[in-house]
């Protein structure tokens, strides 16, 4: 008896292990180079570096990080996407703070991406409504949403974006600027033909963050509005909307 339920017991795991392996095939796969280079119009971004701001005067960054979520390539066909990762954290006053760096930008590689023709690149600038609808205490250390000094207690929501630095148009003033809550999550789709061999692939997006400041003839008046940290102020969501669309690829 013993003999005949140790029979059934391997075979019944082979049967198992053979379902798991014919509803998890495995294609050709590559790697993929994502890179994001921050620049301020047609300088390199540099931490604690000078700017002429679009008005007037001169402004420099101290702070500048952000979230991306569901970063995803978008298929062939347009409407199914490859996902890369589901959340990271780039904070670019750290990764840009000096000339070489700044050349380099930010850079991450994917690994055991399928081949074949994509047709551009999505990602969400903040954090998804899921996500963002917990805390730190929620998440290991490790995690990007796991670092309390990226979520508002006040607002009960991640940072999605942080900036904070000094203007000078004669009198130097300080500005800080945190985007947050869901409507603030703004999702980037950026068009463009490519195709992963099996030699890899590399992308460049480059993002500039003079067009958060400005749209069309609007420019921040950063004297009037040097604090932005109420998502009741209409001047954060004009931001978020700029932010949506400086990148690009």
């Amino acid at each position: 008896m013993r003999r005949l339920l140790l029979m059934v017991v391997i075979f019944s795991t082979f049967l198992s292990c053979t379902s798991c392996r014919k509803e998890a095939p495995v294609g050709p796969t590559s790697s993929v180079t994502l890179s994001i280079k921050t620049v301020f119009g047609q300088e390199p971004f540099i931490a604690g570096e000078s700017y002429a701001y679009p008005s007037a005067g001169e402004i420099k960054f101290d702070e500048l990080g952000f979230f991306l979520s569901d970063i995803s390539l978008i298929t062939e066909n347009g409407t199914d996407a490859v996902t890369l990762e589901d959340i990271t954290y780039l904070n670019i006053a750290d990764i840009q703070d000096d000339a070489s760096s700044a050349d380099k930008g930010w850079i991450k590689v994917y690994y055991r991406v399928p081949l074949g023709v994509y047709k551009g690149i999505r990602f969400g600038l903040g954090v998804s409504h899921e996500e963002n609808s917990q805390a730190p205490k929620d998440f290991a250390e490790s995690n990007p949403l796991g670092v309390a000094e990226r979520y508002s207690g006040q607002y009960f929501s991640y940072i999605f974006e942080n900036v904070s630095g000094q203007y000078d148009d004669g009198d130097t003033s300080v500005f800080s600027i945190n985007i947050l809550q869901d409507k603030m999550y703004k999702e980037v789709t950026l068009s463009n033909d490519f195709e992963i061999t099996s030699s890899g692939k590399e992308i460049k997006l480059t993002f500039d963050l003079e067009k958060m400041f400005q749209r069309n003839d609007s420019i921040l008046d950063l004297t009037q509005y040097p604090l932005i940290l109420s998502p009741a102020l209409p001047q954060m969501e004009w931001l978020s909307k700029n932010l949506e669309d400086s990148f690009s690829f």
